[in-house]
């Protein structure tokens, strides 16, 4: 008996795997084929108060299994503003290119329309997004944004904490 393969990118499964099962199969041979192969990680944080976390991030960035995306556009815009929707439209297209959405959670991430918009855009059929948050400090306040389950969150602003939770999102 010959069982069909339908063909998704350099991945042949058969059709009896659908859904999960075949989501599972698909990352099983990724990470198989190649170590050398980075995750993509599109950062979602507040652009008015924390830039300086940006600058640690993409020095992290360098030597890890990650490659962080960052959108530069949304400062002072008002996503639903003319010129927003054409910032959405720029950011979906970053998010399609991700793995996962790292939420930097900062002492007024929470009044950020767009930081919420990014959540729930990562969480939109057709993208997906394994999603990690990180907070600033100890103190800083949690998002009611942020899915109760499914999220990996750093419990320190440090490299291994932040890279830990990646990784641990990537595993649920």
């Amino acid at each position: 008996m010959v069982i069909p393969f339908t063909l998704r990118g350099d991945l042949a499964t058969p059709p009896i795997f659908t859904g999960r099962r075949r989501r599972i199969l698909r990352n099983f041979f990724t990470r198989q084929r190649s170590k050398s192969v980075k995750e993509r990680v599109y950062i979602s944080y507040s652009h008015r108060t924390d830039r300086g976390f940006k600058k640690f991030l993409e020095t992290w960035a360098e030597g890890s299994d990650f490659i962080f995306i960052f959108s530069n556009y949304t400062s002072g815009i008002d996503p639903d503003s003319r010129e927003g929707r054409t910032i959405k439209a720029a950011i979906t297209k970053k998010m399609r290119k991700a793995d996962y959405l790292l939420v930097l959670v900062g002492e007024s991430t929470h009044e950020d329309k767009w930081v919420s918009w990014e959540i729930e855009r990562a969480q939109h059929p057709g993208i997906n997004l394994k999603i990690a948050a990180a907070k600033t400090s100890q103190s800083t306040p949690a998002l009611p944004e942020l899915p109760a389950t499914g999220t990996s969150w750093s419990i320190a602003f440090t490299k291994h904490s932040i890279l830990t939770a990646l990784t641990d999102a990537g595993s649920k």
